[in-house]
């Protein structure tokens, strides 16, 4: 059950949003039915997608483009969120979306994310997953090479960096 997981992530976490990538709507009813504090935002290509989930508790739907990548999805959220006004540089996300993308899975994928903008990228602050295009990392040999150029933007990167050195 990820939506349990992201409705009790986001509450650890203090999280400004739960958002949600749908395609078909499931996703954001079954993140409802645990009715989280913080709100839930729904990103589907289908506008009537979006028209059903205006009757689901909690949904705020928003159209967007289709995507065929999972960072491209978040690119996108980062993108649209702050320019609505429904998050600001900074707040902590829950996202949760089914991977690959372009064969519709049920939901199986939970990230958590803080939003930042573009312009603040600047150079060694690296993204890990946008510079190889793998998730996974497979050679960790290579990435620790790095470390000790790269600033460390979150928990994450910390936890995978403790994992590769083991």
């Amino acid at each position: 059950m990820v939506s349990a997981a992201a409705v009790r992530a986001a509450d650890w976490l203090a999280a400004r949003r739960i958002v949600a990538f749908s395609q078909g709507g499931f996703t954001a009813r079954m993140i409802a039915r645990y009715r989280p504090r913080p709100p839930i935002t729904v990103f589907t290509p289908d506008p009537r997608v979006a028209r059903r989930l205006q009757l689901v508790w909690g949904a705020r739907p928003l159209l967007m483009e289709q995507v065929n990548h999972h960072d491209e999805v978040v690119r996108v959220v980062d993108r649209l969120l702050l320019a609505s006004g429904l998050a600001s540089e900074g707040d902590t996300l829950v996202i949760l979306m089914g991977d690959p993308i372009d064969q519709r899975p049920l939901t199986n994928l939970m990230r958590v994310h803080r939003v930042r903008s573009r312009s603040r990228r600047g150079p060694g602050l690296v993204d890990l997953s946008l510079m190889t295009g793998n998730p996974y990392l497979e050679a960790a040999s290579d990435w620790m090479a790095l470390w000790p150029k790269v600033k460390l933007r979150s928990r994450a990167c910390r936890w995978w960096k403790l994992a590769a050195s083991s």
